[in-house]
């Protein structure tokens, strides 16, 4: 191609649009605001990791003399949510339930994180304590409790077949077994999607070897009831109340009692650390980080419960109550005294709806906890960041403009929730959440005892109470809205589609996933450390950008930009500061939207403090020798300035200059939002600049 010609590098952010677009939105703005020639698209490939085949489209453009290719680098594949229902499933419970280890991330004392894995702490436990018991919070959740929930799941849907099946013979035991294995199967692969997904091993074995002893205990029950007069149905259901009053309650009270631990020792640390400014403020954002990540893991417990309850419950309700267990067929199922019993009995009298309600009633309960706690967490904020607003509005300058009214409410907001009293509030928060999602689970029948329903088996009566009702309730409209969703033609597969659906769901599931699969790393200790079978998502997207750049390498260009949109900006800040690919002398920087100062900085306060030093800004990043320039709306709360705080009051057209080399540069755009980049002429005039420099 020759030196004379530009190469713009553009990588897209979370939620962009499909591959390709990002590149062409940038071809045609220069062309629309800056009379640069109508772009000509060319299909083009290079050779990606494992000699794999990768397709990018190179839009050719230029003007006055300069001629410019446009590239984009797409990553969202290796992120996103997959299409396949098991890939999809697998997805959800690794975002669920890998949220504790996010804060695990931000208590690390690591100063930057690049290309190869994290390290982890080889120093005395009690001076890391905290990272060391979050971790251990973070393998429980991802681990046992995924396998154990996956085969609580296998049993209930076996449970659920027999049940729909005419009575238990011979040809429906066959015709039961064959489903169960079908539905076993399906728990399997989830298991292996979920490995693959989060790059965790154990969840696979430690599933096989749950499968395994479910399984002999259902043997064992059916070698006692056998096969006939609803045998099967009753070791299904007795097998399904084992899971459940052992395994699912134990891991239930060991998660809560982890967090309940690592909420005192930050508790701790942030009381020993208030006399000293600069330990004060990282222990808060470490201590804010760390409470938001790690209650939700809990959380994510309850409400994978919730749903299993609410799906049993609502299955059995339809198909159900023709189906009486009692003394005149083989047996009575095994179920609980009460929902928080730890004691298995015999029921006396129970429908297949009553079993299934009451098997995982609490749960219910718990998740009730745990969002009444978040709810009055999020009023209270939201009451307080709205009596900023209206104060700052009574009190606003004559001449305070839209962007700058703007820029005060999303500062306020980010304030409220990062600053110390957050720290404080949230900890307080997880505590009571934490306690009151264990409440539904202890034997505490004098003080729930209206609010749970009790299996009277001495008296040989069931007496329905909130537990089943709810489960029932909510299990109908989970049943309501999967039947809207499908008759709709809304399915996990059309999240490979285009269309409002997909988009709606990425909006609200892609941006926590991009920045959890960034920011993953092994768990385990450095002894025994338990790596991924392959590379870490961030290995394989920053892999892949490398060889992007070493094809464009070959074709001799004399200067390169690099244009980066949100979490993109993250990964090319990361790319170039770990760099093997070769790059032409000259290189440019224009990041916006870019989240490093309001969100890595501030949540992951040590592996991103060289974002608020210029000095170790230029540094971190090389290759950059011209120019870094970073572009941000007012009401952008994910990315606004990145070499500056965020100036009071925001006046549009300002910028804030930092001279050396490579020059850096925040330049402050007027009124919008974190996607509203794209059509901004300003962006185009500064990206000519830096082209034709």
């Amino acid at each position: 191609m020759g030196a004379g010609r530009v190469a713009v590098v553009v990588a897209a952010g979370v939620g962009d649009k499909p591959r390709g677009d990002a590149a062409e939105r940038i071809a045609n703005g220069l062309s629309s605001y800056e009379g640069y020639d109508e772009p000509v698209q060319h299909a083009e490939w290079y050779r990606g990791p494992d000699d794999t085949l990768q397709p990018v489209d190179r839009y050719e453009t230029g003007r006055a003399g300069t001629a410019v290719d446009i590239f984009e680098f797409w990553w969202a594949d290796l992120s996103r949510f997959p299409a396949a229902a098991s890939s999809f499933l697998a997805a959800f419970f690794g975002l669920f339930l890998a949220l504790p280890s996010l804060g695990r991330t931000a208590l690390r004392d690591d100063d930057e994180i690049g290309y190869e894995p994290q390290t982890a702490y080889e120093g005395s436990w009690k001076s890391h304590l905290d990272f060391h018991l979050l971790g251990f919070l973070s393998w429980v959740v991802a681990v046992p409790v995924v396998a154990l929930t996956v085969e609580l799941l296998t049993t209930v849907a076996a449970l659920a077949i027999a049940i729909a099946l005419p009575e238990s013979e011979t040809s429906g035991a066959l015709a039961v077994g064959l489903l169960g294995v079908g539905v076993t199967v399906f728990g399997v692969r989830l298991l292996r999607k979920y490995e693959q997904e989060s790059g965790r091993r154990g969840p696979f074995v430690f599933g096989l070897i749950a499968l395994a002893a479910a399984t002999a205990l259902c043997v064992e029950r059916l070698v006692e009831r056998g096969v006939d007069d609803k045998g099967i149905e009753l070791a299904l259901a007795d097998t399904v109340s084992a899971l459940v009053a052992y395994p699912i309650r134990i891991l239930w009270l060991a998660a809560l009692a982890l967090a309940l631990v690592v909420a005192g020792v930050l508790a701790f640390k942030l009381a020993a650390a208030r006399r000293d400014p600069v330990r004060r403020s990282l222990a808060v954002k470490r201590t804010v980080t760390a409470v938001l990540a790690f209650s939700l893991g809990p959380l994510g417990l309850a409400v994978l419960m919730a749903i299993l309850s609410a799906a049993l419950g609502g299955l059995a309700q339809k198909i159900g109550p023709t189906v009486i267990w009692g003394p005149e067929t083989t047996g009575t199922p095994w179920c609980l005294h009460s929902p928080d019993s730890w004691t298995l009995a015999d029921c006396p009298r129970l429908s297949a709806w009553q079993f299934g309600t009451l098997t995982l009633g609490n749960a219910i309960f718990a998740l009730a906890f745990a969002v009444a706690v978040l709810l009055a967490l999020a009023i209270a904020y939201g009451a307080v960041v709205g009596w900023k607003t209206v104060s700052d509005r009574l009190h606003a300058a004559p001449g305070d403009t839209g962007a700058g009214r703007q820029a005060s409410l999303i500062s306020r907001a980010l304030d409220t929730l990062g600053g110390g009293p957050a720290a404080i509030v949230l900890l307080v928060g997880a505590v009571l959440g934490a306690m009151l999602s264990a409440v539904a689970w202890l034997p505490l029948p004098d003080l729930l005892e209206g609010a749970k329903s009790q299996v009277g088996v001495a008296q040989g009566e069931i007496e329905s109470g909130w537990a089943p009702t709810i489960a029932a309730v909510v299990g109908t409209v989970v049943a309501l809205l999967l039947i809207v969703a499908r008759a709709m033609g809304l399915t996990p597969q059309t999240l490979a589609t285009e269309g409002s659906f997909s988009n709606a769901m990425r909006l609200v599931l892609d941006k926590p996933y991009d920045i959890a699969t960034f920011l993953r790393d092994p768990m385990g200790t450095a002894a025994h450390p338990l790596m991924h079978a392959g590379e870490l998502p961030r290995q394989k997207m920053l892999h892949r950008y490398r060889t992007l750049l070493v094809f464009l390498a070959k074709r001799g260009y004399g200067r390169m930009v690099f244009v980066a949109h949100s979490q993109g900006s993250v990964l090319t800040v990361t790319l170039l500061h770990d760099t093997e690919a070769p790059l032409p002398a000259r290189v440019s920087l224009m990041t916006f939207g870019c989240p490093l100062r309001q969100l890595y900085s501030e949540r992951f306060p040590s592996q991103y403090a060289w974002v608020k030093a210029p000095s170790e800004a230029r540094a971190f990043v090389p290759p950059v020798t011209e120019t870094w320039i970073n572009l941000g709306t007012a009401g952008d709360p994910i990315g606004r300035t990145v070499f500056a705080d965020v100036p009071e009051p925001w006046v549009e057209g300002d910028s804030t200059t930092v001279p050396g080399a490579p020059t850096l540069e925040d330049l402050r755009l007027g009124a919008g939002g974190h996607t509203s980049y794209w059509t901004i002429p300003a962006l185009y005039a500064r990206l000519a600049e830096l082209i034709e420099a």
